[in-house]
């Protein structure tokens, strides 16, 4: 079985600093200038592995036993996909709650591919419909959420949870008042995720909040020193980013 890790990612100082706390043997593959939904289509639905673990930039992992241990669970009782709820968990989301928010998933690609069609999405899955509500994690719920269609990836995990066998998982505030601490199929937390990465680097409020998750993961300070390749693939990034959303944005509509 092939397994992989895909991050979508922006900023190569974050994307260098979480990553490091994925300490799991698996190829990892860093996704830039792509869309909320066209990373799903043009990345991770036309890549080989069997098993995708998506984790963003700033999602920082602080027990990767766990993080196993949940990837074996999902593999052994054939779930297809995994993540937090979009909505009624968290209270910085307020969105749909069947759709596990895409800052952290497991999915197994090798089935959703075998049913995919990106036609059949944009056909059928853009509308709400009361049967859908029958799959809400409401064992789950403690917040607000709506039914709503506000990210553009809504349709692709609404497709998922009305389909396939979805682990959903429960989150819980940090001690920061913005990020949440994801809990594994036994609540046990084994990821910390901070919200906010577009203003890394550039917010100084932001950066010692996502930093301070860095040390509480790994237990180390972050460095100080970048090499004259880390500036390079950084200025490369922030040239990027300004043209490459468009341009992913048309590829999604042509269904290239």
């Amino acid at each position: 079985m092939k397994i992989e890790i895909y991050t979508r990612s922006m900023n190569w100082k974050l994307y260098k600093l979480s990553s490091k706390t994925v300490t799991l043997p698996f190829k990892k593959n860093r996704c830039r200038f792509t869309s909320a939904d066209g990373y799903f289509y043009q990345n991770i639905m036309k890549s080989s592995a069997d098993i995708i673990l998506n984790i963003d930039e700033d999602a920082f992992v602080t027990d990767n036993k766990r993080l196993k241990d949940l990837l074996e669970f999902f593999i052994d009782n054939d779930y297809v996909n995994c993540g937090v709820p979009d909505g009624g968990v968290m209270d910085i989301r307020k969105h749909n709650p069947l759709v596990t928010n895409p800052f952290f998933n497991i999915m197994n690609v090798k089935k959703i591919r075998e049913q995919f069609s990106i036609e059949n999405i944009n056909k059928n899955y853009t509308v709400h419909h009361p049967q859908y509500e029958n799959f809400t994690p409401n064992h789950l719920l403690k917040s607000k959420y709506e039914y709503d269609f506000f990210e553009p990836y809504v349709p692709f995990f609404l497709w998922l949870a009305t389909n396939f066998k979805t682990l959903y998982l429960d989150a819980v505030e940090h001690e920061d008042g913005l990020s949440n601490k994801v809990l594994d199929q036994n609540g046990n937390s084994f990821l910390l995720h901070s919200w906010y990465s577009r203003f890394y680097s550039k917010d100084i409020f932001h950066t010692e909040r996502i930093n301070n998750l860095y040390r509480e993961a790994t237990d180390q300070e972050v460095p100080t020193h970048w090499t004259f390749l880390d500036k390079i693939i950084e200025k490369n990034d922030q040239f990027g980013t300004k043209f490459h959303p468009l341009k992913s944005r048309i590829m999604t509509k042509l269904r290239i």
